[in-house]
Parts: C-alpha cells; structure tokens; sequence
C-alpha cells in the first residue's frame, strides 16, 4: 500500500504538515522528516501544526478534514467524504489527522473512525486516489484552506496492519448495533414463530414483537379476512453473518374465529446486520 503525498496548496499562512509511522510528538515536530511513503503493514499518523494558535488565527469554529475519493472506475468521485471536527484547545497550533491506528490511540478518533470505515467499504485489489483537504472556520464564517493533499491508495497488495484495522472497525460497528425494544411479551407467539422460521430454512434464534397485538384485516364487504402481526426475527445467514428482519405474521380467520395455525405473509424490509453476539 503506497501513499503519495503533493505539495501543499497555498494557504493564508504557513503551517506545516507531517505524517508517520509512529505517534507525532509535538516536542519532535519541528525535528520530524516526515514519512511520504506507506505499505499496508504500516500505522499512519498525522499532525498539522499552525504557525500560532488556533485562536490567534481566528479558528473559533473549528477545523474539519475531508476526505474524498477519485477514482475514474467508480461512478461517482466524491463516493467517500469524511468529516471530522478537531478536539484540540484554541490555543493548541496543533491538529491531529490520524488516519489509520489503533482506535485507542487516535487523537482525533472521530477522523479515524470514519476514515477505517471508509477503507473497510473499498474493494480490495484494486488502486484508488484520495484527496484530503483541512479547512478552518473563522470567527466570521469564512471558510480558509489549510492543506489540499492528495494520497494515491494502493489495495492491490492487501493484508497487513491497515486492513486488519478497517475490519476491526466493521466488527466493532455491529457490535454497537442494539435491537429494537420488544412491544409485546408473548412467548407462546414467539415461539410458535420460531419453529415456523427454522422450518422454512432460517437460522432462527429470537423473535422480537414490533407491534403491541394483533391488527384486523377486513375485506371489501366488511367480513373479517385475517389478523396480522409485525415482528423482528434474529437470525444467522449463510454467509456466516447476522442479522435481523422485520416479518409480518398472520392467522385466517374461519368459521366464527381465527385459526390457531400462524403464517409468514411477508416481510417489510427494516432490519439490517448485527454482531452475532446478539443472536441469544
């Protein structure tokens, strides 16, 4: 994996921005040669640092850094665009830009979040050039450029640190994912359920009621047709992953009452993956 890294574009004032392999200190800043080369077993760091404090140069409202992507064989070439404000105090003239670490470590992690699941997305094998930009907002709303930098990211070699992380992230992504709140506790439905799905070919764990009863379907004369419920359904799918989706169930209803046998009459299509953690 291979960065390379323009000049700078022509900014109000000068500052300086440097990468490397390891955690930039700001007492060896000044020291620093910065790293222009990367592989996809490398950490990258970044830190920008203005010639005085943010405050003195107007940057009250912050600093965001994006991140676009340009690659002549997708469609779109701002596919990807990252955001991220700074959480430096004003009178630090320094601005972190960690692009690939250990989430812990990041000192921009909001950057660094986005930036990995951005990476997790690209197809791998394949080479992609990205631009990054830093702006700043000043105290009167004037957007000022700082640094237009563009990396040309190479994939085509793939493993490594960088690819280790942005899958660490897409994992840690669904394990945040939470399920919805259950509407209704009815275990003798759930489970009814349950058995109905496995025995159409899912790997069924949980039923999760999204609607508090039962709704009556009439037809166009007035008669009762049947009676619906909407629920989540937990389950793992053949690809290994896991996930939850949102069925509606039904019950005919016959002779003067509705049947005791439950069936699936189609799905609304909320839902989405999980970490398989959530399965029980």
């Amino acid at each position: 994996m291979l960065f390379l890294l323009s000049p700078l574009a022509p900014a109000i004032e000068a500052q300086v921005l440097k990468f490397s392999k390891s955690p930039i200190s700001e007492a060896n800043f000044d020291k620093l040669t910065s790293e222009t080369n990367f592989t996809g077993n490398d950490f990258i760091y970044a830190k920008l640092k203005f010639p005085k404090p943010k405050r003195e140069m107007g940057l009250e409202n912050g600093l965001i850094a994006y991140l676009r992507l340009d690659d002549n064989t997708l469609a779109s070439p701002s596919f990807l665009e990252f955001k991220a404000k700074t959480q430096d105090e004003l009178d630090d003239p320094f601005y972190d830009i960690d692009l690939a670490c250990a989430f812990k470590d990041s000192r921009n992690p909001s950057f660094t979040q986005k930036f990995l699941a951005g990476l997790a997305k690209l197809e791998p094998g394949k080479s992609y050039r990205l631009a990054l930009k830093v702006l700043g907002f000043t105290s009167n709303r004037k957007d000022v450029e700082f640094a237009d930098t563009e990396i040309t990211l190479d994939l085509t070699k793939g493993g490594g640190i960088i690819k280790s992380l942005a899958e660490s992230f897409a994992n840690s992504a669904l394990a945040a994912v939470q399920l919805p709140k259950p509407a209704r506790d009815d275990k003798p439905l759930a489970a009814e359920i349950l058995k109905l799905m496995k025995s159409q070919g899912f790997d069924a764990t949980k039923v999760i009621f999204s609607t508090d009863g039962w709704l009556t379907q009439r037809k166009s004369n007035g008669e009762i047709d049947h009676r619906s419920i909407f629920a989540y359904v937990v389950f793992k799918n053949k690809s290994g992953g896991c996930e939850y989706q949102e069925f509606r169930f039904a019950q005919d209803y016959v002779g003067g009452k509705f049947e005791n046998r439950t069936y699936r009459s189609g799905s609304t299509g909320k839902g989405g993956q999980i970490g398989c953690d959530k399965l029980k």
